[in-house]
């Protein structure tokens, strides 16, 4: 054969076997019918099964996963051997408990199975929640932003009562030392007047002569000046040698009297009418006061100058008094102001001098300053900060498997803090951690606390909740929709049988109709099946009464001996009813029957026994002409 003539000729038998196969194809597709044409191939119950798996498979990830970072907050602490992970293994735990028994239970349903699918289903989805809310407001960055929040009020607080502790301290300090230095200047001024009113009082001299003149005063009566009264004048004579007499008796006595009496006139005069005894009592009690501020003020100083270069000032002169009170107000001041100094000299120089002046003007003087001096010292003693910065509380890299560590943490800070700012007792409301200006909210109850407290917040933890449901549900749901068919023998209802779907009704109605044909091909059987059909519908006869009702045919029950089965589920479901030959008179009007039961059946079956036998009769006239062209194929030499 020439080569052309072979090339062509191979040609001509590839365009024919194309053809062929094509129309085979075709005639295939119209065997399958209309239902196997579309996405029935796709879409049936094996590749439904195997949806289910998949996307129960697809979900059970997903929350596993929103498990697994929900059990971080609650387990991120704990430490297994082997570096496991413990919300890890939580979560797998969870969510293979919840597939196992949602298979489980639509094949072997026990109350005790419902009651643990219950309850891990209700952990899933707790712990998704708490995943998936996490995940938007993530734990790590409310306890970051709550401890800035609280850190700031706190410190400032914290700094106004350490500003106004600073300021009571610092009036102190003026009010003592300002005192301090009055009184010691007015005692020393009264202490140079005493000293020389006291020059004075030694000064005084009482002379002899104003005693003398005392006695002088006495005058001696003269006879001349009596005339013939001679009895008068020797009267006057006997008072007078009477007089002169007792001057003379008590000289030494009457000298003292006169003496001390012009004296304590002379003191008076100078004193100012204070007596000499009281002036001495006066002036010692001064000298004394002064001395013991002069001893004091000395000893203050030479106990802050340990610390410094010495007690001598410039030039090597050694600081009045007056100097050294303004040089320890200088050192108290500069301890208030820089911190610099010792603790210990402070409070005993303030201690001290406070003590000279309550001893000076009374116990009433600056009631207070005992209890703000401790305040003081106390407050002095902390850092300038009461709470450590966030950089120093929380370090790079926290996770929220560290978040309750972290939280821990924080809450210690903040108790302190609160402790301290309470122990001052100068603030009017005292910090309380369970107000909202303070509260940080552990974190295991504040997902569900936003589910419940008005807010921003509420509505995001709502719809987290409803997302986790949604998970979990959508899980639930595809495990059990497939559940285990049942079996006819425990059937209930019709549904039971054949569920929703009409054309297992058809598939059973045919089963019925072909449940003794085993043997026969494909052709053969859809022949044998237009046979049976189209004779068990030659048995029947119309009824015209029985058209309004859908009972539109009948036939006597013993035609159908061979067809009992079908006939039994045609009855089953409603579409095909047995009468007896009353009822067939009464309710159809039919007379001149025999004594009988009569089948009937509705006119819908009928419709449908015509169109699945039109469909039977075009189905075997494609598999002939399917026959026909596999022989055609063979005959030139080839096989399908």
């Amino acid at each position: 054969m020439p080569k052309l003539t072979w090339i062509q000729h191979k040609f001509e038998r590839h365009y024919k076997k194309h053809a062929l196969k094509k129309e085979q194809q075709f005639y295939q597709n119209m065997l399958r019918g209309n239902d196997y044409r579309g996405t029935d191939v796709i879409f049936n119950q094996n590749t439904l099964g195997w949806l289910i798996v998949i996307v129960t498979v697809f979900l059970q990830l997903i929350s596993l996963a929103t498990t697994f970072e929900g059990s971080k907050v609650y387990f991120g602490g704990v430490n297994l051997p082997f570096g496991l992970s413990a919300p890890l293994l939580f979560a797998l735990a969870i969510q293979l408990v919840v597939f196992c028994m949602s298979h489980t239970i639509r094949r072997h349903f026990k109350m005790w199975l419902v009651l643990i699918m219950c309850m891990s289903t209700l952990c899933s989805t707790y712990f998704s929640y708490i995943g998936i809310y996490n995940h938007i407001n993530s734990p790590v960055d409310y306890l970051e932003e709550r401890y800035k929040q609280i850190y700031g009020s706190m410190t400032e607080e914290y700094q106004l009562i350490r500003d106004q502790s600073e300021n009571d301290m610092k009036s102190y300090v003026f009010d003592i030392f300002s005192e301090v230095d009055k009184s010691y200047s007015a005692l020393t001024k009264q202490v140079v007047e005493n000293e020389a009113l006291s020059k004075k009082l030694d000064g005084i001299k009482i002379e002899t002569g104003k005693i003398n003149a005392q006695t002088n005063a006495l005058r001696k009566p003269n006879i001349n000046n009596y005339g013939d009264n001679l009895d008068q004048y020797y009267a006057d004579m006997a008072k007078y040698n009477a007089a002169v007499g007792n001057m003379i008796t008590d000289t030494t006595k009457q000298d003292a009297t006169l003496k001390n009496e012009l004296y304590e006139q002379e003191v008076q005069a100078i004193l100012g009418g204070q007596t000499k005894d009281a002036f001495i009592e006066a002036s010692i009690e001064t000298k004394t006061t002064q001395e013991q501020i002069g001893k004091l003020v000395v000893s203050m100083y030479n106990l802050i100058q340990e610390q410094q270069e010495g007690v001598l000032g410039e030039e090597g002169k050694i600081l009045k008094v007056e100097e050294q009170i303004a040089a320890i107000q200088d050192y108290v001041l500069d301890f208030i102001l820089t911190g610099k100094g010792n603790r210990n000299i402070f409070s005993t120089v303030l201690t001290n001098f406070h003590t000279q002046v309550v001893a000076l003007k009374g116990e009433g003087t600056l009631p207070k300053f005992k209890q703000d001096l401790n305040h003081y010292l106390i407050l002095a003693d902390k850092e300038a900060s009461i709470m450590k910065p966030l950089e120093e509380v929380m370090t790079s890299g926290v996770t929220e498997e560290d978040a309750m560590q972290l939280y821990t943490q924080m809450q210690s800070e903040l108790k302190s803090a609160a402790y301290i700012l309470n122990q001052t007792k100068v603030l009017e409301n005292p910090i309380d951690l369970t107000s909202p200006s303070y509260v940080m909210h552990n974190l295991y109850v504040l997902p569900i606390k936003n589910l419940l407290d008005p807010g921003a917040q509420r509505a995001m933890a709502w719809f987290c909740l409803a997302f986790a449901v949604l998970i979990d549900g959508l899980t639930l749901l595809f495990a059990l929709m497939q559940g285990r068919e049942k079996t006819p023998l425990f059937a209930k209802s019709n549904k039971d049988i054949v569920g929703k779907s009409k054309e297992a009704i058809e598939e059973l109605l045919i089963a019925t109709l072909m449940a003794g044909d085993t043997e026969s091909k494909e052709g053969e059987r859809l022949q044998n099946m237009l046979i049976q059909l189209k004779y068990f519908l030659g048995q029947f006869e119309l009824i015209p009464e029985g058209i309004e009702s859908g009972y539109s045919m009948w036939c006597p029950l013993s035609k159908l001996d061979k067809y009992s089965g079908f006939v039994a589920i045609l009855c089953q479901f409603n579409l095909g009813s047995i009468l007896t030959r009353e009822e067939m008179y009464k309710h159809r009007g039919l007379e001149n029957l025999t004594e009988e039961q009569y089948v009937l059946i509705k006119t819908k079956f009928v419709i449908w026994a015509n169109q699945k036998m039109s469909d039977l009769a075009l189905k075997l006239e494609y598999i002939q002409n399917l026959h026909e062209l596999e022989q055609d194929y063979l005959l030139e030499g080839d096989s399908i």
